[in-house]
């Protein structure tokens, strides 16, 4: 019947307008499931007949099962057909500002992010957990310490060494002539070839993607007969500071050294075991150094 097609023409016209469309299978089993009037009906008994329905009723029926059909649809489709998700708030750890080394050495900062400049020649960034002091900074030397009672038994310090001691416990014909080089390689040969050091774990290691290398040295030099000085000095510094621009270790300390190339400047980062700290103790001041930056 055309009244079929209009009906059938219309509704498809309405589902496209709308913001879900119906796909065919479901409005042809609407439609087939919605009464019509046979046009012709052949059979050899008497035909029982009911009343047909006029195109009026027909056309409410199929509104009424097409309604039905849109508002499953509806309720099964998900949410976002009627707009955007809301968008989720990201949640980030808020960062602090590192604070200067030189304030820190009056206390302030510490817990928290620290970062090493001027006069220091590097600009290093690094975190500091709690019980760690900064006590001194000079254009060669900048020291952390672990607290414990009224010393320290783990230090962190980071260096740029002018010169290297060929003999720590007899420094009287003075530092390398001609001085030590540049390099990392030139540093770790000076460093690890002085009598009485024994090394351990030597390799390749990188900081914050600056490549260097990474070792252990311990000694059991007596410094009573080290020229009467209580130290064994290793290497001298620039600025000066608390110890000349000269350090040393003493007898039985544990140093575990990282030295890597920061755009053609060479820095040195030692923590230095004295006494018995504890393995918590030594884990804090590696984290120090795996936590460095370069700027």
């Amino acid at each position: 019947m055309s009244s079929d097609r209009d009906v059938t023409r219309i509704v498809r016209s309405w589902l496209d307008e709308g913001v879900t469309a119906l796909p065919d299978r479901v409005l042809d089993v609407v439609l087939d499931q919605v009464p019509a009037t046979p046009q012709r009906r052949a059979t050899w008994w008497p035909a029982r007949r009911f009343p047909g329905m006029n195109n009026p009723i027909r056309l409410a029926t199929i509104g009424v099962a097409l309604l039905v059909v849109v508002l499953v649809v509806l309720v099964l489709r998900p949410s976002s057909t009627f707009g955007p998700l809301a968008s989720a708030t990201p949640t980030t750890t808020p960062v602090s500002t590192p604070v200067a080394f030189e304030l820190a050495i009056d206390g302030g900062g510490i817990p928290g992010a620290l970062v090493l400049d001027a006069p220091f020649p590097l600009r290093v960034e690094f975190d500091v957990p709690a019980r760690w002091s900064a006590t001194e900074v000079t254009a060669g030397r900048a020291t952390l310490q672990m607290e414990r009672g009224a010393a320290a038994s783990v230090w962190v310090d980071f260096f740029v060494v002018d010169n290297v001691y060929p003999d720590p416990c007899h420094i009287g014909d003075g530092p390398m002539s001609p001085p030590v080089g540049p390099t990392v390689d030139e540093f770790v040969a000076a460093v690890t070839g002085a009598p009485g050091f024994e090394v351990s774990g030597l390799g390749d290691v990188t900081l914050d993607g600056r490549p260097g290398k990474s070792f252990g040295l311990t000694n059991d030099v007596e410094t009573v007969a080290c020229d009467g000085d209580p130290w064994l000095q290793q290497w001298t510094h620039a600025g000066g500071g608390d110890d000349g621009g000269v350090y040393g270790t003493v007898t039985a300390a544990r140093e575990q050294f990282w030295v890597v190339d920061d755009d053609g400047t060479r820095l040195v980062i030692l923590v230095t075991e004295s006494g018995e700290p504890t393995p918590a103790e030594v884990d804090q001041a590696r984290g120090i150094v795996n936590s460095v930056r370069f700027e």
